[in-house]
């Protein structure tokens, strides 16, 4: 009998150790397996719970989870950097039309070399007004926040939005699906 119960032990403990799929150290009798010790079933799930198999993947799944919004977040970034200069890009010939708003009586009465070609500034602020009223950036309107003329100098400041390229939902609820994008442009003409 005693035969027997040794060898049913072993077959439960034989089933124990491929369920558990850790290398217990072979001290552990199956005697043990069946003794209600505390101790040794505790010593049995620190062998289970300290075992690193699989833990390569909740690694992966960690950085994925990182990454991806990082990347995103860059994308839109960089997206928003080539929204500036396609607004700047817009905006510029605009406003070198405007500047081109000349103050004849300025201009026939100078005679140095060097300085800029004098502004008719009310004149160049409407220009640049109608220019920039006409103009867009990816479908949206492209705004003037202010128009200056200082020194025969004509510096616009405009503003636009444009949505971000990965509209991901994290950011959404940041931007509210929408990127300001502004600039300042500015003309002037020098004499030669």
């Amino acid at each position: 009998m005693a035969l027997r119960d040794e060898v049913l032990l072993s077959k439960f403990r034989t089933c124990l150790l491929s369920k558990f799929r850790t290398g217990l150290p072979s001290k552990f009798s199956a005697n043990e397996w069946i003794k209600p010790n505390i101790f040794g079933n505790l010593r049995a799930l620190e062998v289970r719970f300290t075992d690193e198999a699989g833990s390569i993947s909740i690694l992966i799944f960690g950085l994925f989870a990182i990454l991806l919004p990082l990347t995103i977040g860059i994308v839109d970034t960089a997206d928003a950097f080539i929204a500036k200069r396609e607004l700047i890009g817009i905006v510029e010939p605009g406003v070198q039309r405007a500047a081109g708003s000349i103050d004849l009586q300025r201009y026939y009465s100078k005679t140095t070399s060097g300085e800029r070609v004098p502004i008719d500034c009310s004149l160049a602020i409407n220009r640049a007004q109608v220019e920039v009223s006409q103009m867009l950036l990816r479908d949206k309107k492209i705004e003037l926040t202010s128009a200056r003329c200082v020194n025969d100098e004509l510096v616009l400041s405009v503003m636009s939005e444009v949505t971000p390229l990965i509209d991901f939902p994290i950011f959404h609820n940041l931007v509210k699906g929408r990127i300001l994008i502004s600039a300042e442009v500015g003309a002037s003409s020098v004499y030669k």
